[in-house]
């Protein structure tokens, strides 16, 4: 089964078209959400956060956004992509380059435990020492 990813900048969208999504996520068969966001998902966070477990998603709470600069932030984001490659992923930050950059650096992750683990396959198979430069 082929999953999207998908990106949400809360700051430009609206409390309904949020619940729509969530409304919209809770009907389908067989999908993982999972929600990271910056610690405040706008002013009526407790009720979104509410929406969200009665559908079941699951809410990655990522440091406070100060600055582009939060290189923690990326590695988290594009860890739980990495590690959640057949879920959906919406992301809710206020961040919206830094939040790319988390998707190409989980997409980046995901790349290179996939080589590391076919390198493995064939060093153990052809019993020699991986080349894992490129």
């Amino acid at each position: 089964m082929n999953h999207e990813r998908h990106y949400i900048d809360g700051d430009q969208l609206s409390q309904e078209i949020l619940q729509r999504i969530l409304s919209q996520i809770g009907v389908k068969d067989n999908v993982a959400i999972t929600i990271v966001h910056n610690g405040t998902i706008g002013r009526r966070s407790v009720a979104f956060c509410n929406m969200c477990k009665a559908t079941g998603v699951v809410l990655l709470e990522a440091p406070l956004i100060k600055n582009g600069t939060d290189f923690y932030l990326m590695a988290l984001i594009g860890g739980v992509i990495a590690k959640k490659y057949n879920s959906d992923i919406f992301i809710h930050t206020n961040d919206k380059a830094l939040a790319k950059a988390a998707i190409n650096y989980g997409a980046m992750n995901l790349y290179m435990v996939e080589q590391v683990l076919i390198n493995k396959d064939q060093k153990y198979l052809s019993n020699e020492k991986p080349n894992l430069i490129s």
